[in-house]
C-alpha cells in the first residue's frame, strides 16, 4: 500500500532521511540518549524480576530470544 504525502508523491517514493526537516540540538540529543538509557534499563529490569524475584511455582521464563520457544 503506497501512502500518499503529497499530490503525486507517495511514501514509497522518498527515503526515510528526507522526510526530516529539521535538525536536534545536542542537549536534545543528549535528552533523548538517556531516556533510551533509562528505557531500556526498566525493560531489563522488568525482564529481571519476572524470571527471578516475583513467585514463579511452575517456572516459567519471561523474554529471552524468540527461538527459545519455538517448537
Amino acid at each position: 500500500m503506497r501512502i500518499p504525502i503529497k499530490p503525486g508523491m507517495f511514501q514509497a517514493d522518498i527515503s526515510p532521511a528526507a522526510l526530516v526537516r529539521e535538525t536536534i540540538s545536542a542537549n536534545q540529543l543528549e535528552t533523548l540518549e538517556t531516556i533510551q538509557r533509562r528505557v531500556l534499563w526498566l525493560a531489563t529490569l522488568i525482564i529481571h524480576h519476572a524470571n527471578h524475584v516475583r513467585p514463579n511455582p511452575d517456572d516459567s521464563k519471561i523474554g529471552g530470544h524468540q527461538a527459545s520457544s519455538a517448537s
